[in-house]
């Protein structure tokens, strides 16, 4: 998620707001009360660890992490059952950099639009995904896309 953006959903959920992120596992939104990836609790922020080594993201969401072991739920996104909230239960979601790399996008925002009550998507720009050189100079955009 762009740090100007995460800046943003910040200054408006209220201390009160129930907040889940969606295929957070990679950088997760810290304001999150929950989380819900394919991703172990205890490999979070991997991506940052591994990938980005030389480049890391800043934090965002927050300096502190609203989530814990218990509230993370490590589950198939895509899987098509209903996920473990009630309608509009949640105040916010957030599913940043998720979208574009799993199989059924349409059952995701579905299950988002069920859940929540407000929400925000980021997907990678149309820059970022037809220029060539961000893995390789033989490959536009990201291999995994």
């Amino acid at each position: 998620m762009l740090l100007s953006n995460s800046d943003k959903i910040m200054s408006f959920l209220k201390p009160t707001d129930v907040v889940l992120d969606i295929g957070g596992w990679a950088h997760p939104f810290r304001r999150a009360n929950w989380v819900m990836d394919m991703g172990d609790f205890d490999s979070r922020g991997a991506y940052n660890r591994t990938f980005a080594r030389n480049n890391p993201l800043p934090p965002i969401g927050g300096d502190v992490e609203f989530f814990t072991r218990d509230t993370w739920i490590q589950r198939d996104i895509c899987e098509k059952t209903p996920y473990p909230f009630q309608d509009k239960q949640l105040d916010f979601v957030v599913c940043s950099h998720t979208l574009e790399d799993i199989r059924d996008p349409l059952w995701v925002c579905s299950e988002m639009i069920r859940i929540a009550k407000r929400g925000y998507v980021e997907t990678p720009s149309r820059m970022w995904e037809t220029c060539r050189g961000r893995e390789s100079r033989d490959t536009a955009g990201l291999s995994h896309h």
